[in-house]
């Protein structure tokens, strides 16, 4: 038997990346039971969690025998943007440092995002261990029905996600006003829980932009529509280890992302595999970029083609499913 320890669930971007751990963990035999109270967790049981600070609390609290950390971002820095400007900054920070070290040191089996992650971790913490696994965010497959002719002759932009700091909405603002400065026709739609702040920034920037949220079961089928996709970072740490599950969202439904080219997975995975982005380092790179690929009539056929090679390299369930199998089973032989 397998713990899943959820106190507070899954959200729905990360439900597809654990059921891909699930699957890895039923190949091996193994039942599993989803918990969200440490109590429910028999002392000496093998336990899953995709948080740092919860695996501190099994491991404390009820000695388990095999213990799978998902580490799904660095905590500490996100804590030090989210509070920034507040007392309790550096105290989170710190705390969540603890958390994070403890969790590297003692987890049976990591699971990293990115190679990025794994270097930062080793700079930081100075984690030299074999007992990980690098497998990106993602969670969808790609829908070949998604790629028509038609959906590529409209500049047609969308952004969906939350109204965090480091999702740079504000930039993401700024550089579309750009773009329709330059292209007229371009339009924009926001997808985000967050709308009254959307709202809000779309009146701050005199940006016009439809505002709706759509729940995850309906997000793919309802994003087919789009041309573009942006994904807005800065250059830091966070966006640095991060592999953001809305590019396979884009990619998967047949939209062109639009992206800061900070991520480091992604400089290697996508950014050099397929001519069918628009990776930039800065808004005017970005503008001349999006300007040439108006000029092209794309081919569905083409673009579906190249994205099936990501998929089939980067974002492969399969693949992982097997992989992450064989390393519990080894790395439990170890324990």
């Amino acid at each position: 038997m397998f713990y899943f320890y959820l106190p507070f669930g899954l959200s729905g971007v990360t439900q597809y990346y654990v059921g891909i751990i699930a699957d890895a963990i039923r190949l091996l035999g193994y039942e599993i039971n989803t918990v969200d109270n440490l109590k429910s967790i028999p002392e000496k049981a093998n336990v899953l969690t995709i948080r740092d600070k919860d695996t501190t609390y099994v491991i404390g609290r009820r000695n388990p025998q095999y213990v799978i950390t998902w580490f799904q971002g660095v905590a500490p820095e996100e804590m030090d943007l989210l509070y920034k400007g507040r007392w309790d900054r550096i105290p989170r920070v710190l705390i969540h440092r603890i958390f994070e070290r403890y969790a590297l040191k003692h987890s049976s089996l990591s699971l990293f995002v990115s190679n990025a992650m794994k270097e930062h971790y080793a700079d930081r913490y100075h984690y030299s261990g074999s007992n990980h696994i690098i497998m990106p965010c993602f969670g969808n497959d790609l829908d070949l029905t998604s790629f028509t002719d038609l959906r590529y002759r409209e500049p047609k932009f969308l952004y969906s996600g939350s109204i965090t700091k480091w999702q740079c909405v504000e930039d993401m603002l700024v550089l579309f006003k750009r773009i329709k400065s330059e292209i007229p026709q371009a339009t924009l739609s926001i997808l985000t829980p967050d709308r009254d702040i959307a709202y809000k920034m779309l009146e701050q920037h005199g940006v016009t932009a439809s505002v709706d949220f759509i729940s995850p079961d309906r997000l793919q089928d309802y994003i087919r529509q789009f041309k573009y996709g942006f994904i807005v970072r800065d250059d830091i740490a966070i966006n640095q280890v991060a592999t953001p599950t809305k590019m396979s969202n884009y990619m998967g439904a047949g939209i062109i992302p639009v992206y800061s080219d900070v991520v480091k997975d992604y400089k290697e995975h996508i950014t050099s595999k397929t001519p069918y982005i628009i990776a930039f380092n800065d808004f005017d790179e970005c503008i001349s970029k999006i300007k040439e690929m108006e000029k092209r009539q794309i081919s569905a056929e083409l673009i579906a083609g190249s994205y099936s090679e990501i998929f089939r390299d980067y974002w492969n369930r399969e693949s992982y499913t097997k992989l992450i199998s064989q390393k519990i089973k080894e790395t439990i032989r170890q324990s």
